[in-house]
């Protein structure tokens, strides 16, 4: 398993959990014309967006927009370790769940 399976593993089993939240996503796959597998993951709630790129070789990009501030880009090369991946997988979970308390909205385990 590279970071690409593990970033999709991520989403389908946090997808209903963010839902709850009022997070919508999307989640695509790329591989067929593409010389690495890679895969993309958006997410947002009202004026916050969390958009990475991961690519099967362990890069990525990330994108974070929030209101009234300005975009962070960074880039990340070693995403197929696991707790370099962990804490960009967890750093989402955070943001948007923290939107989620503060709109007070029950948080479904």
């Amino acid at each position: 398993m590279d970071a690409v399976d593990a970033v999709e593993i991520w989403w389908i089993s946090t997808q209903s959990l963010l839902t709850n939240c009022g997070v919508s996503g999307k989640f695509q796959r790329y591989s067929a014309d593409r010389p690495k597998t890679s895969c993309s993951l958006n997410l947002r709630h009202g004026e916050t967006e969390f958009d990475i790129v991961v690519w099967s070789s362990g890069e990525g990009e990330l994108t974070v927009a929030q209101a009234n501030r300005p975009p962070e880009l960074l880039h990340f090369d070693e995403l197929n370790q696991p707790s370099a991946l962990a804490d960009l997988l967890k750093r989402a979970a955070d943001l948007f769940l923290e939107a989620c308390q503060q709109e007070q909205r029950p948080v479904a385990t």
